[in-house]
């Protein structure tokens, strides 16, 4: 674990499943505002395909910026399902699509 990341506070994990339920419904209903209202402002969104699928090839800064491609990626590749899972020891999100896992979305510093 970096010193970064010991650093930061962290809220009690039934605060941060609240928080990444309201996400993920946010997410599945396309509401971009109430993605907004839940994005830290300075939010960045790093992507990697893993070399199998395509992924930004930059960073994408900011709350409003991030969002807007959350949506445009939900309409392009509805998911099937969406499950909060524990990946590292943090909470995730975790697409599923035509029976298959296709992404997953981990949020720091909940």
């Amino acid at each position: 674990m970096t010193k970064a990341r010991q650093a930061a506070p962290q809220a009690p994990k039934a605060e941060r499943e609240r928080v990444l339920a309201a996400f993920r419904a946010a997410y599945e209903a396309g509401d971009l505002a109430g993605l907004v209202r839940l994005l830290h402002p300075d939010a960045v969104y790093v992507t990697d395909g893993g070399g199998k699928v395509a992924a930004a090839r930059k960073l994408i800064h900011g709350g409003p910026r991030v969002a807007e491609v959350m949506v445009r990626v939900s309409r392009q590749w509805r998911p099937d399902r969406i499950d909060v899972v524990e990946v590292g020891g943090e909470l995730a999100l975790l697409f599923h699509r035509e029976g298959r896992v296709y992404s997953v979305d981990q949020l720091s510093h909940l």
